[in-house]
């Protein structure tokens, strides 16, 4: 032991530096290993994807491309098929007007002109008439075998078989007028309301037709006297 102290302390003044940074050099990497700084990180390349292919040899290899995400693979189709699928009327722009809605036609008018000729034909019958002049009615007859003798009259009183007294649908009551039948004439009184068939006139009472001789439906001439 001595001998080797003896030798250590002999060891020449280079050797002894150089030995003691070896020794803090294997201390310190020997620390950094423990804390995980050594070896440093060497990032490697990873190889480049290479496409997939089928076949057994290089001459009949089928190269099928670079690989695809599912939701990529079927985006793209789902979106096409809804487009084709949306109505030509959801992707029309939305700015466009509306069609102008056709107008209604006028209705046609309520009264056809026959029917207002023949008013105004009457109308001017009667202000003829009315004026002393003579006019033309379509009159018929009641209370000859009907069955009204006895009965009461719109304006008052009760009919009678010879009761001088005409019916009409407007003239006012106790309105006195002149009848001329194939030379004969005599003067009525408006007693009544009537007659309610299209076309007639007047309804002569029963002493009014019995002194023109007149029955059934025929013209009369006609004079409105007045009250």
């Amino acid at each position: 032991m001595s001998r080797r102290r003896a030798a250590r302390r002999r060891l020449p003044a280079p050797v002894a530096v150089f030995a003691m940074v070896a020794v803090t050099v294997v201390a310190v990497l020997t620390v950094a290993a423990g804390l995980g700084i050594w070896p440093p990180q060497i990032a490697v390349a990873a190889p480049a994807a290479t496409a997939p292919a089928l076949g057994v040899e290089d001459a009949t290899a089928i190269v099928l491309g670079p690989a695809v995400d599912s939701h990529e693979k079927f985006a793209a189709p789902a979106a096409a098929a809804v487009t084709a699928a949306a109505p030509k009327a959801l992707l029309r722009p939305a700015n466009k007007k509306a069609a102008p809605v056709p107008k209604a036609a006028p209705a046609p008018a309520q009264a056809p002109k026959a029917a207002a000729a023949t008013k105004r034909t009457k109308r001017s019958a009667h202000t003829a008439a009315s004026r002393g002049g003579w006019s033309s009615a379509k009159c018929s007859t009641y209370g000859i075998g009907d069955g009204l003798i006895g009965n009461g009259m719109a304006g008052g009183g009760v009919l009678r078989a010879d009761s001088m007294v005409v019916a009409h649908r407007s003239l006012p009551f106790g309105t006195k007028i002149r009848f001329k039948y194939k030379g004969r004439t005599c003067v009525a009184e408006v007693r009544d309301r009537g007659p309610f068939i299209a076309g007639r006139i007047f309804d002569l009472g029963p002493g009014t037709a019995k002194a023109l001789k007149f029955s059934g439906v025929g013209r009369v001439q006609y004079q409105i006297i007045g009250r």
